[in-house]
């Protein structure tokens, strides 16, 4: 199978490479911080996970190749495409076909340039994941044991980020009083395994109407 190298903008454009790279790259891991302690020296602490970088070398072709899956001649054409999502600093969904890759993200750069003669141009973007930073919403609260007329109600936050020792069904059950909608949160999320989060992780928590 021949995959595909996808791009979706807004839901209403979708782009993939013209020609299928022989290869891509995917970095992905946690942030170590090195703490040196008295008496014990250097240990590592481990917090949350870094944000995927991807870089992809590819053909955009001018020549009308049977391997393309597109005979636009103009090749340039895609690198303006690819220059004013940049400039807008819009965010994409990547889609890798047959591999689980499917994410957020931002083209952080692209560079290319014409070298054997035939104005096809070579080009690598390297993609940066894209991971939304929401305000949390504080509960409100007074010093009486009643709310008073006037007073502002507990607002409850539509958003939660995830630190050490939390599980789902403990966030679930302090959110909705139900640690038992935690697999419907996990499925709100895309969380494939609910049973796993991670620190600095941010889990949306809508309505329970929404669930």
């Amino acid at each position: 199978m021949i995959r595909k190298f996808i791009f979706k903008y807004k839901e209403v454009m979708e782009w993939a490479l013209p020609v299928t790279p022989e290869g891509f790259s995917i970095s992905y891991g946690n942030k170590i911080e090195i703490i040196d302690i008295h008496n014990l020296g250097d240990v590592s602490v481990c917090g949350g996970k870094t944000l995927a970088t991807i870089q992809i070398d590819c053909l955009l072709p001018r020549q009308n190749y049977a391997f393309a899956s597109t005979q636009d001649n103009d090749p340039y054409n895609n690198v303006a495409t690819i220059k004013s999502w940049i400039n807008e600093k819009a965010v994409l969904r990547f889609i890798i076909s047959d591999t689980g890759i499917n994410l957020p993200v931002l083209i952080t750069s692209i560079s290319y340039g014409e070298n054997d003669g035939t104005n096809d141009i070579y080009a690598t973007l390297v993609l940066q994941e894209y991971r939304e930073v929401k305000a949390e919403t504080e509960y409100t609260t007074n010093t009486g044991n009643n709310p008073r007329e006037g007073d502002s109600q507990p607002v409850k936050s539509d958003s939660y980020l995830v630190e050490k020792g939390d599980t789902l069904s403990a966030i679930c059950k302090d959110r909705y009083g139900k640690a038992s909608l935690y697999h419907k949160v996990a499925a709100y999320n895309e969380i494939k395994n609910p049973d796993l989060i991670f620190i600095g992780q941010t889990i949306k928590l809508p309505d329970e109407s929404q669930l």
